[in-house]
Order: structure tokens, then sequence, then C-alpha cells
């Protein structure tokens, strides 16, 4: 709410709603990339979140060109 009264009086960029909907897309990026819940594939059981799942590949495969691939190019969960 103080967000929303302080640009609506002038202070900023943009009205308090693009600021909400920057606030939320955001939110997604972040949760969709560290996310730590487990999604079951058609390779075995990855993580829902791109950064931990590559982490964990990198860690887990001897391949690292494939795992890093195997992280960022998903069909089932988020990229």
């Amino acid at each position: 709410m103080v967000l929303d009264e302080i640009l609506s009086k002038g202070y900023g960029l943009g009205s308090g709603i693009s600021l909400f909907i920057a606030t939320n897309i955001s939110e997604n990026i972040m949760r969709k990339s560290f996310s730590p819940f487990i999604v079951p594939s058609e390779r075995g059981i990855e993580y829902e979140g791109a950064i931990i799942n590559a982490a964990n590949l990198l860690i887990i495969k001897k391949n690292k060109v494939e795992a890093i691939y195997r992280a960022f190019y998903r069909n089932n969960a988020p990229n």
C-alpha cells in the first residue's frame, strides 16, 4: 500500500499497477528458478527449479555438457 501511494504521488517510474505486475513476474521467475520441489520425468526424478536441477545434475553426471542440456531443455518443468 505504501509503495502504491508513493508511486501515485509521482515519486518513481510508472504507476502502482505496473509495479505490482513487475513484482509478480519477478517472483515467478525466482520461484521457478530455485524451486526445491521434485517432479517426476521420463528420465527419473528432477527438481522443479532449473538452477537447482542444473547444480544437482552437474554433481551427479560425468558428462557436464549433457547435464546442462538436460537441466535447461525440459518439456515437463520450467527451463
